[in-house]
């Protein structure tokens, strides 16, 4: 990839541009894990990424959102 960034200012600046967007998703994922219950980071996944709760493990789910499974659950079921 160096080589190519180094050879390429299109792709280096492709390869910028992906990383900033990894680095933003992955600050709104910490800053919603420091400001917002669970019930309300379940509530942001199920709004932004329905299809992904039918086809991850609710084990991954939970460990996604900080919080055990029994938390998930018991959210789920308030949901429902």
């Amino acid at each position: 990839m160096q080589i190519l960034f180094s050879e390429d200012i299109h792709i280096a600046n492709w390869g910028r541009k992906q990383v900033e967007n990894l680095f933003l998703e992955t600050e709104q994922r910490l800053i919603s894990r420091l400001f917002r219950n669970a019930s309300e980071r379940y509530m942001d996944l199920l709004k932004n990424e329905p299809k992904l709760l039918q086809r991850v493990k609710l084990s991954h789910l939970a460990s996604y959102l900080g919080i055990t499974q029994v938390s998930l659950s018991r959210i789920r079921g308030k949901v429902s």
